[in-house]
């Protein structure tokens, strides 16, 4: 769902309501292109690193693309989408807006000062930083 104010002057939603796009006029016939996210939410990474029966690293990372509904293929149709393509053409002049629930964690949430947290072999890359899927991709 996006609220605003200001005039939405075009309006795409994902065919599985993973994110909505909506084109938006501010004053001074000016516009931001805004995507809000809500992405698929089961098979955390998180809560499955502290999950007994999951040993390794790539069961984690094989939730995250589960099929064509993980979080991972939400997001890469985001950033495929022709809306985003028309959008980053322009983006020196538009602005690009991502909001939302992505249901991921943060790849600045994984660092060496929590590495604690993650008690999975390999959930860590050699520079403290959680390897796979994440917000970077955004970035």
């Amino acid at each position: 769902m996006i609220l605003t104010k200001h005039k939405i002057v075009e309006v795409v939603s994902h065919k599985d309501d993973a994110y909505i796009y909506a084109k938006v006029e501010l004053p001074g016939e000016k516009h931001v292109n805004f995507w809000s996210v809500h992405a698929e939410a089961r098979a955390y990474g998180p809560y499955l690193a502290y999950n007994k029966l999951v040993t390794n690293i790539s069961q984690i990372l094989s939730a995250e693309h589960a099929g064509k509904e993980g979080r991972a293929e939400e997001l890469g149709g985001l950033l495929a989408s022709p809306e985003m393509a028309a959008a980053l053409k322009i983006v020196a002049q538009v602005p690009i807006v991502v909001a939302g629930d992505f249901n991921v964690p943060s790849h600045q949430d994984w660092g060496e000062d929590t590495r604690i947290c993650g008690q999975l072999p390999g959930a860590f890359s050699g520079s403290g930083q959680r390897s796979g899927p994440n917000l970077v991709h955004l970035q």
